[in-house]
């Protein structure tokens, strides 16, 4: 007799069955890692963009959230001379970003401002809230100092610039 039996068939469905969780679930753990390293990358650009007007534009410009966890940025630049890009009628909307994923922040306040000379007065990071973050994320933090932004990985309590 040839052909297959039933135990046969079903040994190799059981197979198909467990190879198509497995992969399910790191399809899914893939996808999440994508879409943080994809907003990191988004909230680098505002920040390297807002930077850029603030020196060409000679304005103050910078980013601007409303709580934490981050699901929101403004990116923002004055208009009134004060050097307030939250004040509702003194600056001009250069863009908001809607993000995917939660971000955190270890500035005072919820602003970052560059000057037109280019520089920052306030150093600090924004960081992947989540404690679940997969590792497989090359991005998911970025630094601001003084005179440079970074992008890099976060640890758990620091960003390691890459």
């Amino acid at each position: 007799m040839k052909g297959l039996t039933l135990i046969e068939i079903l040994i190799v469905i059981a197979i198909v069955g467990i190879l198509a969780v497995l992969s399910y679930a790191s399809l899914r753990e893939w996808n999440k890692s994508q879409k943080i390293e994809a907003d990191t990358r988004k909230i680098y650009a505002g920040l390297l963009e807002a930077r850029t007007k603030a020196f060409t534009e000679k304005v103050v410009c910078g980013a601007y959230w409303e709580s934490t966890p981050i699901k929101k940025i403004h990116f923002r630049c004055d208009n009134d001379t004060d050097g307030d890009i939250t004040d509702p009628n003194g600056y001009v909307e250069i863009k908001t970003l809607s993000l995917n994923t939660e971000f955190a922040a270890t500035f005072s306040g919820n602003t970052v401002t560059f000057y037109p000379e280019g520089y920052s007065t306030k150093w600090g990071t924004i960081y992947i809230h989540s404690t679940t973050s997969p590792n497989t994320t090359e991005y998911n933090c970025i630094t601001v100092s003084l005179i440079k932004i970074k992008m890099g990985h976060w640890n758990g309590s620091s960003c390691i610039a890459r």
